[in-house]
């Protein structure tokens, strides 16, 4: 339990939240979010949720990255097979091609990308269709790759038309969101 080690070893009052929620903290502190979807896209998948103003789960909670994307699909990091995170992570797409991300870039061919999209934008529809948000917000290596974001888009409208607004933001910061959060919980506990 990192919790109980960390206040036993050091003495101070810590916090342990999964980082795509202190993102979405942190993203709402300065654009006071209703529904949305926040997606981190990079070495995994994460995801955290903003509905009418709460931002909802626990550690550990929609684990979007190890949902099942093809059943009895590439092994993930996880020791499942067919997760969405082997199929549209970096180390997803590094472990099942055999490339290194900055290789795969390089590559003339983008169907990795092609498929690594269509599984993506099927799992964000399907979440659209969940939670209804207003923004997806897309953080993370891969959202830094605007030919990426620009296929995934394509995959997503190719679905059904939607009024989502989709927002590419890699300035958010999780050590931020995670020292607000801190905050928060030591209000709520009557530790401040």
């Amino acid at each position: 339990n990192v919790k109980e080690m960390f206040e036993d070893r050091f003495g101070v009052f810590t916090t342990v939240e999964h980082d795509p929620k202190c993102l979405l903290f942190a993203k709402n502190a300065s654009a006071m979010l209703r529904d949305a979807l926040l997606l981190r896209i990079d070495n995994g998948i994460g995801l955290s949720v903003i509905q009418d103003g709460k931002i909802l789960g626990d550690y550990g909670r929609m684990e979007i990255g190890h949902t099942v994307a093809v059943r009895g699909g590439a092994l993930c990091t996880c020791g499942k097979r067919g997760c969405l995170e082997a199929y549209s992570s970096i180390l997803g797409l590094e472990r099942r091609i055999g490339k290194s991300y900055d290789e795969l870039l390089l590559l003339k061919d983008n169907s990795v990308f092609e498929e690594a999209c269509e599984h993506l934008s099927l799992a964000l529809y399907n979440l659209c269709m969940i939670f209804s948000p207003e923004k997806i917000i897309l953080t993370g290596i891969l959202a830094e790759n605007s030919d990426f974001v620009e296929l995934l888009y394509k995959k997503l409208l190719s679905l059904g038309e939607s009024e989502t607004e989709i927002e590419v933001d890699n300035n958010i910061s999780a050590s931020m969101g995670a020292a607000l959060l801190s905050i928060m919980n030591l209000i709520k506990t009557n530790n401040i």
